[in-house]
């Protein structure tokens, strides 16, 4: 080796060792500052990777550190799923429809949809201005029913839980339990300023979709069907038939408190009108376009048809009332629809434990009409004022109901003025705190 490479060699050393040290002095800082991160990994981490590694590395963080031992890691990933789902209600998507549903929901909605539950006895929808359930029908005969629940009341806790913005299905798993048990529910109702509690006793429930059916001194058939389950059409059927026989010619179907359920059944008992074509089709991300479509072979029934709508009219059974219209079966007679036409599916997971509720398209009318966020507007538009007008009774009665609740306003603002005037809880610790001076010993000068 020449001088020149002996010479060459100790200089490249030098730069080999000044390198190592800033190299170990920038990793020790580096390391205070990532704490438990490798060095390594923090230098040669790519820096486009996925963000589904902060997942796992919370999980790691959560089961290492975490001040008492995670006995149950599928807590963490449920909540986790809930947390991704939840995400889903905010800017941009502002869908209030997704979820994540937890064992419980997850087995309460199927014994639901299968036709019967341990519960009390009420049908839940959204509030088109409030960010709590509100009760759309109260079964005969039921817990609720017995004990005075009545439509329209506002569910704002559930056994003192508040059901501000939670999903319907986690508010009904929270009503739901076992038979014999008692469930409280806390609820707002119009006119009456404070909350009213109601304990009910859980009871078996039998849900038939079609809570009542008659036909009305006109000879006009009614019939109210409460919700969309896998009983709908075929009580449907047996009902329209039997007007049928009776020779009756005109239908009224009553579905303003109906905030919807299962597609299927509400293709079903569109299908028991529509002679032929599209019932409602769905539109899905990067996928043609689904089509259901009326059956020509199977019986059909021809009736004069009204179908009653409201702001709590959602989802399924708009898919009907818009597929009647469209077809010119039948006038919507009201007030307009709530505006729910989205795709929902349910996806099982985790061996059928738990489930997603994702939102994954939107319904079309046959028509085209996109019922999502829009709505049907009623052909006759008819709303509480409109009653009025027609109704004097009722201008008086809304009158009394006025000067009732001035009266109790009144009242309240009295007693919050005495509270005020009167502080029991401010000369409490007045009285507290001469009886403590009296108690020290004297100071000595």
């Amino acid at each position: 080796m020449k001088l020149d490479d002996r010479k060459l060699l100790k200089i490249l050393l030098g730069i080999l060792i000044v390198v190592v040290v800033f190299t170990s002095y920038v990793m020790g800082q580096v390391s205070v500052a990532k704490g438990s991160d490798s060095m390594w990994d923090f230098m040669f981490r790519p820096r486009d990777e996925s963000k589904l590694n902060l997942v796992g590395q919370a999980f790691a963080l959560v089961k290492t550190h975490y001040q008492t031992p995670i006995e149950d890691d599928s807590q963490l990933i449920y909540g986790a799923l809930e947390g991704m789902m939840n995400s889903l209600h905010r800017p941009p998507y502002e869908d209030p429809y997704s979820g994540f549903l937890g064992p419980e929901t997850w087995y309460s909605l199927k014994a639901a949809t299968e036709g019967a539950y341990a519960g009390v006895g009420i049908l839940i929808g959204p509030d088109l201005f409030r960010p709590h359930p509100v009760i759309v029908t109260v079964f005969p005969d039921s817990p609720a029913s017995e004990e005075g629940v009545l439509e329209d009341d506002l569910i704002i806790e559930v056994d003192g839980i508040s059901t501000q913005d939670m999903l319907l299905d986690e508010v009904a798993t929270l009503i739901r339990g076992e038979i014999g048990s008692e469930v409280t529910i806390t609820v707002l109702r119009e006119n009456i300023i404070k909350p009213v509690d109601f304990i009910l006793k859980r009871a078996r429930i039998d849900v038939h979709t079609v809570t009542e059916y008659h036909v009305l001194d006109d000879g006009a058939g009614y019939i109210r069907i409460a919700t969309f389950g896998e009983t709908t059409a075929s009580e449907v059927e047996e009902i329209v038939a039997g007007f049928a026989d009776k020779g009756v010619k005109r239908l009224i179907i009553d579905l303003r408190t109906n905030s919807g359920g299962l597609l299927s059944a509400a293709v079903g008992v569109a299908n028991l009108f529509v002679e032929e074509g599209t019932i409602v089709s769905v539109e899905e991300r990067d996928a043609p376009a689904e089509y259901h479509l009326a059956d020509s072979t199977r019986k059909k029934y021809d009736f004069d048809i009204a179908v009653l709508t409201g702001p709590h009219t959602a989802s399924a059974s708009e898919v009907l009332a818009g597929a009647l219209r469209d077809y010119d079966l039948a006038v919507l007679v009201g007030e307009k629809t709530y505006g729910k036409g989205v795709v929902q599916e349910v996806i099982p997971l985790d061996d059928d434990t738990v489930a997603l509720a994702l939102t994954t398209g939107r319904y079309l009318t046959p028509l085209g009409h996109d019922l999502a966020g829009t709505g049907l507007e009623p052909d006759i538009p008819l709303d509480y004022a409109g009653y009025k007008e027609q109704d004097p009774t009722l201008v008086r009665l809304e009158e009394k109901i006025s000067a009732k609740r001035e009266e109790l306003l009144k009242a309240t603002e009295e007693l919050m003025q005495h509270l005020e005037a009167n502080d029991r809880q401010l000369e409490a610790a007045q009285q507290a705190l001469l009886e403590r001076a009296d108690r020290q010993p004297d100071e000595v000068a």
